[in-house]
């Protein structure tokens, strides 16, 4: 009859539960993954979103309203040789204003097509 643990060799279930616990610095390594995992993915949102929110890719310049002008006068003015029913959408979404009718004084960005 003989004895399968003794003072050098736990039971069975004992040295079973042993091998299924991951060292404490494990979690530690796992933490600090997953951090940098979150850290890459806010720095990537941060840096895609403006794209996808309609920021312009690029300004050709900028112009002051004045007195009388309209985003119609501004698209014909500025883009000759384009749509003003396609400059017009690009003018309100790279300055965020809605509608034809702007005040005097403001500042335009005027985006590159």
């Amino acid at each position: 009859m003989g004895v399968e643990y003794g003072p050098d060799r736990p039971p069975a279930r004992i040295r079973s539960r042993a091998r299924l616990r991951r060292p404490a610095n494990s979690w530690r390594r796992h933490r600090r993954v997953l951090r940098r995992a979150g850290l890459l993915i806010l720095l990537i949102y941060g840096l895609l979103m403006p794209v996808a929110w309609g920021a312009p890719a690029g300004n050709i310049g900028a112009l002051t309203v004045r007195p009388g002008e309209t985003l119609w006068s501004i698209a014909v003015q500025r883009y000759p040789g384009s749509d003003p029913r396609v400059v017009i959408p690009l003018l309100e979404r790279a300055n965020r204003v809605h509608g034809t009718v702007i005040q005097p004084g403001v500042r335009l960005l005027l985006p590159a097509i």
